[in-house]
């Protein structure tokens, strides 16, 4: 991203005898200059107050966006900060504006995005603005007052923004803007222009300037006769093989004093007390009547396991540390809950649980402003939503933009009522890896130095260092010989690498994580080259284990999620599948829509539990069965079955429609006949 550097703004000291021309001519400036609008008032004293340095002939560029370094600037000039120190490495000594960079971050206002780097020319946004001007606040020691606006926008934001922008408010520093039906929106991810930059600093100020601070106890007060407190009786010690009821009482969940020495008794006791909330097995909590659950961390880097049974006794999927589960119901000895589409059983070892009375903060999907569908996650075990969103791709029509929807599998959607909003399969989410990309090994280059372009700001050297630059070529190659969509190649490797600059991609030429656990994170195999690595995914992993029907982990050679496709055993994270979609369709937009658009295949998933045949011709014959599906569990509202390509379709001779589809072996097969319907059942059904 290009940005307009500043001119150094030359001070020429006139002679005596021209002073009063200056003066003249400044006084006339307000008439030629750009600083026009709404906030031409705050613009214009930020100018007489020098926070904000024109670029000569009258132009200040109100509506240009503003970057780290000049806020930096423009809070050291209105706070007249001392000189500091600082050891970014990307604030150089001969930088323009390294000195307010430099004071700004000594003074605890502002701080990198690492410890190592500032980043100075990243735009900075309009929640960074209000975080910047919470931390103002307390450098001026003016107390932290919120006042609360309902934003239309508020699920944008992280609790920490909120409050910030909250602070902000009770100072009236910052607005909300109107929408059409009469509500406020912050936007919290646009970039902050000029204007608005100086609209903020300057309201700083004013509120900074009047503040008085509040007086507390003015009149001495006579220190009363202490009154001994009483020793509380200690409590008594928790039995571990006792089990007890607990209620809420001011906002956290207390032990009654009785005892149960069975399961049985406690869980009598529980559901005929309206009042108690949970059950606890001595200090574990082991049921709640309604809320959530999430993946327990038991022991260090440990996933939490789903099982197809009560018993344990078969491995369905696993689930990241944190991540939240759709809670079913408990017993003593197992958890029954929904992972993405799945109901399976885990452990109670393996489990925490949140009473619905303390949720505070759950995944959400919403669509944004201009209608693509964000993915909001959060981490109950850290208590946090991470570094944001990460997009799906087009909402689907049945969504309001900047309205919250929930989902557990990412495909049936729910209102916050609970009441179902609909159903949608996020395109790429669900595409064989066994189509080829429209694009061009050339075009995948572009794709690969714009989203270098984009990291840059994390990582300063990404547009010289990371391990994909130059990939595309490879990457074709990799997809004309093994058979698998170049695009899907490349989105796994910017995911799993953090876009080839992740510690095992630079040290490692490892680009997909293999070998990397969630318990030894440092872990992972080293390739001589970048490309090894690719060839090591697809071949070791991508054909051998994960594409139906002999694979050892085939739920079905898409990205998928916890129930269907590469995700239900590839990673840890339950939304892996979704996350690689995402870098397809974000290639798709950049580079002209050649694979979702006019190009876009008809997708669908096998709809019986059962086996499905696959044949090389459309009749049922002894000679002609290529491979069969293995059977599988459709998942919640029959909604995951193995994702298929139709290619084309046609009355077979048994009078039954069959569908022509890409066949996910390789080889010996390019596609493969499946029918519709038999006598009894639907085995297949169109998804897109």
């Amino acid at each position: 991203m290009k940005h307009i550097k500043k001119g150094s703004l030359l001070v020429v000291v006139f002679t005596l005898a021209f002073t009063m021309l200056l003066k003249t001519q400044t006084a006339q400036a307000d008439n030629h200059d750009d600083i026009t609008g709404t906030l031409e008032t705050e613009m214009r004293e930020a100018v007489k107050r020098g926070i904000l340095l024109g670029y000569g002939d009258g132009k200040y560029g109100q509506e240009e966006h503003v970057t780290r370094a000049q806020f930096a600037a423009f809070i050291q000039r209105a706070l007249s900060l001392p000189e500091a120190q600082s050891n970014f490495k990307d604030v150089t000594p001969n930088m323009t504006l390294a000195a307010s960079v430099n004071a700004v971050a000594g003074a605890g206002i502002m701080q990198g995005v690492s410890t190592e780097f500032f980043n100075p020319d990243a735009l900075i946004t309009r929640e960074q603005v209000a975080m910047t001007i919470e931390n103002a606040l307390v450098y001026s020691k003016m107390e932290l007052v919120k006042k609360e606006i309902l934003f239309s926008d508020a699920g944008l934001m992280t609790s920490g923004t909120k409050l910030a922008i909250f602070h902000a408010i009770n100072y009236g520093i910052v607005n909300g803007m109107p929408n059409d039906n009469g509500t406020m929106r912050f936007e919290p991810k646009s970039n902050a222009t000029r204007a608005q930059a100086a609209a903020f600093i300057i309201r700083f100020l004013t509120a900074k300037e009047n503040y008085v601070p509040p007086v507390v106890n003015p009149v001495p007060v006579p220190e009363p006769t202490p009154i001994p407190t009483p020793i509380p009786e200690p409590e008594p010690p928790i039995d571990t093989t006792k089990y007890y009821n607990a209620t809420l009482k001011d906002g956290q969940l207390v032990k009654g004093l009785s005892e149960y020495t069975t399961y049985v008794a406690a869980n009598s006791a529980f559901r005929n007390n309206p009042s108690a909330k949970a059950i606890y097995k001595g200090n574990e909590m082991i049921q709640i009547k309604e809320g959530l659950a999430y993946a327990k961390h038991y022991t260090p880097g440990s996933a939490t396991v789903i099982y197809s049974d009560s018993t344990f006794s078969r491995q369905v999927s696993y689930i990241q540390y944190g991540r939240e589960l759709k809670l079913l119901e408990s017993n003593d000895r197992y958890v029954k809950v929904q992972a993405g589409g799945t109901i399976g059983f885990a452990k109670q070892s393996e489990i925490e649980y949140i009473p619905q009375e303390l949720i505070t903060n759950k995944d959400y999907y919403m669509p944004s402003s201009t209608g693509v569908l964000i993915h909001f996650t959060y981490n109950h075990a850290n208590k946090s939503f991470g570094f944001g969103g990460y997009q799906i791709g087009p909402a689907p029509t049945f969504m309001m933009n900047l309205q919250k929807y929930f989902s557990q599998d990412g495909v049936n959607f729910y209102h916050e009522n609970g009441t179902f909003a609909g159903q949608h399969y996020p395109y790429f989410q669900y595409l064989s890896a066994r189509t080829k990309t429209n694009y061009t090994a050339e075009e995948l280059d572009l794709y690969i130095s714009d989203r270098l372009q984009t990291v840059s700001t994390k990582y300063p050297t990404a547009l010289t260092t990371s391990k994909l630059i130059g990939l595309g070529a490879f990457l074709k190659e990799v997809e004309s010989i093994y058979n698998v969509n170049a695009l899907f190649i490349l989105s796994a490797a910017m995911h799993e690498s953090d876009s080839g600059m992740s510690v095992n991609a630079q040290t490692k030429n490892n680009l997909f994580g293999i070998k990397v656990f969630d318990s030894t994170p440092q872990d992972g195999e080293t390739y001589t080259k970048p490309e090894d690595s690719v060839v090591a995914f697809v071949t070791r992993y991508v054909n051998l284990n994960y594409g139906p029907p002999t694979g050892l982990y085939a739920k079905g050679l898409a990205p998928g999620n916890k129930t269907s496709g590469m995700n239900v055993h590839y990673a840890s994270d339950p939304n892996w599948g979704a996350k690689i979609a995402q870098y397809m369709w974000r290639g798709d937009a950049l580079l002209g829509y050649k694979d979702s658009g006019v190009n876009a295949k008809q997708l669908a998933m096998t709809a019986h539990n059962g086996v499905i045949n696959v044949r090389s011709t459309p009749e049922v014959r002894s000679d002609n069965l290529l491979f069969t599906y293995k059977a599988k569990d459709l998942g919640v509202n029959i909604s995951f079955g193995y994702p298929l390509v139709i290619l084309e379709e046609t009355i077979g001779t048994d009078g039954y429609t069959w569908f022509k589809v890409l066949s996910d072996q390789n080889p010996p097969a390019d596609f493969g006949w499946i029918r519709e319907k038999d006598a009894n059942f639907t085995l297949v059904r169109k998804i897109k």
